[in-house]
């Protein structure tokens, strides 16, 4: 990040002061401008991607709450007897208030959990800014669940079929269907640095991290999707159509489209009209009651590629993905 920062404010300074004649020679107040510069610029990227330093969980189930829209999750939970309890927490961090000043921050935290399972998902509740709380309804404009960080206990790891038994035989009746959200949403990404079982020493030994193999477009090229985004789209997550706008209008790298979103079923339908059946047909391709079409349509693309070329070509993509996936890494 400091390069390209460094990189940027060089060619700003150059074009408006020129460059000195001698490479060893440099200003000290463009050298102080400089740094000045380069510390705002990290403070306040860190100011707007703010995580928890540390988080304190309490062991006991929240029962009750004076917060309605948890209370009402409490509720559910009952109504639909549902093996799951909500824990109460808190985040420690700190902010930037002005350059090389801080202050430490704290705030509440609130993960859901099924005990037998070892499953948990840190969660908060977002409200669209435009709907006032006396204009929100059920399954329109009720708001979203943020999953702020999904992880599953080390030694309760590898099984699909409890990630899909949590996810979308627990949560998505609750939140979607029963209270109404339109969707459980996040970025598909293992920076929460939670521990694995397989116990992976580098990242590219981490399967979420590492691009997968999962076919060809129509022209035969390879595609790869990051592991632990791919490991969401079979459960039937979709990933953020903006984004993927944005990747089409070369705004953004597709690296950097990891947000996923769990639809409720109105929310799916409105989006299906919104895009289109064709549109909705690609953005759910992945998903696993789909997959037997998908790997079909890859076989059948694959046999009209020479295998030695194909292994080729898969390995040129994967390498360059993930030199760009490092280098956007070290950028962030």
């Amino acid at each position: 990040m400091r390069d390209s920062i460094n990189q940027m404010i060089q060619g700003v300074l150059g074009g408006s002061y020129g460059l000195p004649m001698h490479d060893q020679f440099i200003s000290p107040e463009i050298e102080e401008a400089k740094e000045k510069a380069l510390k705002t610029q990290e403070q306040l990227y860190h100011n707007s991607h703010n995580y928890w330093l540390k988080k304190e969980w309490d062991t006991a189930r929240l029962g009750s709450t004076c917060e309605p829209l948890i209370q009402e999750v409490l509720d559910g939970i009952d109504e639909l007897g549902l093996p799951l309890t909500i824990h109460m927490g808190k985040g420690y961090g700190f902010y930037y208030p002005a350059l090389d000043k801080t202050e430490e921050i704290e705030g509440r935290l609130y993960k859901i959990t099924n005990k037998e399972l070892g499953h948990h998902l840190q969660f908060s509740i977002r409200h669209d800014e435009d709907v006032c709380e006396f204009e929100r309804e059920r399954h329109v404009s009720y708001g979203r669940i943020h999953g702020d960080m999904y992880w599953v206990d080390t030694e309760r790891q590898g099984s699909y079929f409890n990630c899909k038994r949590f996810l979308k035989k627990q949560l998505a009746p609750l939140f979607l269907e029963h209270l109404g959200y339109s969707s459980i949403y996040g970025t598909a990404m293992c920076s929460a640095g939670t521990e694995i079982r397989s116990g992976a020493q580098k990242r590219e030994d981490d399967w979420r991290w590492m691009p997968r193999y999962v076919g060809l477009d129509e022209a035969l090229n390879p595609i790869f999707i990051n592991g632990l985004q791919f490991f969401y789209l079979m459960l039937g997550y979709t990933n953020n159509p903006y984004e993927i706008n944005a990747c089409h209008e070369g705004d953004m790298d597709n690296l950097q489209a990891k947000s996923v979103n769990l639809l409720s079923k109105a929310a799916s339908e409105r989006t299906r009209e919104w895009l289109g059946d064709d549109a909705w047909d690609e953005l759910t391709k992945y998903n696993e009651d789909r997959m037997p079409e998908w790997r079909r349509i890859t076989r059948q693309r694959e046999s009209l590629v020479d295998k030695e070329e194909l292994e080729q070509k898969k390995a040129t993509v994967l390498a360059d993905m993930i030199e760009r996936q490092i280098l956007y890494e070290e950028l962030e």
